[in-house]
């Protein structure tokens, strides 16, 4: 059965009816998938019938390499399912000299792939939006399924989330101000402000206060202000607002512009 021909596959290890993309691809299969999803192989479930390793027989100490084509004794081969004596036909050295061999031509193909990023990105793309009925059905299943691990653990997920909100407020601190001044603004009168709106409005002031001049820097010390107050009229419109240094902001208070502008003289 060809592989394109394949949209849904039952897990031999936990039974449930899944699509194609939650199984690992395999040469020796019939349709070219593995018979359990990827859930059930990380958790290291086998599907039935599946070899173990068996217990290794009293007095066996050691056991031929087909690597350095010697004795060498049960310690120094990994544990492998069905192998024999539940061992690696390698031992540990063979392997690493393998690894270490095929080093280049690992670092190569990646170098290949760095040096396509375009073309790879160019080919994800195209693969998904042609293969979208994929993705939604997978994620629709995956969710029904029980598979978003947010439900099953919500105090995990919710510390995940605040960790990376801290970590994005840190690397971005002046997309969090403008973030931050638009969602006050939406809050107090529905204005329709968006953060492009006080980028720009930051960038006419040319980064300087309103009121002193003083120059800004997008964090605590940096106000948002309104030139007629709330209090005497005032809106949340862009062309009633202007970025302020603290200081100014908290003197004014309420005062209108040119009551406020006697009191900086």
């Amino acid at each position: 059965m060809p592989l394109a021909d394949v949209d849904d596959k039952t897990c031999e290890a936990c039974q449930e009816h899944l699509p194609r993309l939650a199984f690992k691809l395999h040469n020796r299969s019939q349709d070219g998938l593995s018979h359990i999803c990827k859930r059930c192989s990380r958790r290291g479930a086998k599907r039935p019938g599946t070899r173990r390793a068996l217990p290794t027989p009293e007095g066996i100490t050691t056991k031929y390499c087909r690597g350095c084509e010697q004795d060498v004794s049960l310690n120094d081969f990994a544990p492998a399912v069905g192998g024999k004596y539940g061992r690696h036909s390698r031992c540990l050295a063979c392997v690493r000299k393998s690894h270490h061999d095929h080093k280049d031509e690992r670092n190569k193909a990646r170098r290949i792939e760095r040096q396509n990023d375009d073309w790879f990105q160019k080919y994800n793309q195209e693969y998904a939006s042609t293969h979208r009925y994929i993705f939604r059905n997978y994620g629709m299943k995956a969710r029904a399924g029980g598979f978003d691990w947010k439900t099953k653990y919500p105090d995990r997920a919710r510390q995940s989330a605040q960790l990376q909100a801290r970590k994005w407020r840190a690397k971005y601190p002046e997309k969090h101000k403008m973030r931050c001044a638009a969602a006050t603004l939406r809050k107090r009168a529905l204005s329709h402000l968006h953060t492009s709106d006080l980028r720009g409005l930051w960038e006419q002031q040319a980064g300087k206060c309103r009121w002193c001049s003083a120059v800004l820097k997008l964090d605590a010390t940096t106000h948002l202000d309104h030139i007629i107050p709330l209090a005497r009229g005032g809106d949340n419109r862009i062309t009633n607002l202007c970025w302020v240094c603290k200081k100014c902001n908290l003197t004014k208070h309420d005062k209108m512009p040119h009551e406020f502008a006697g009191t900086l003289f």
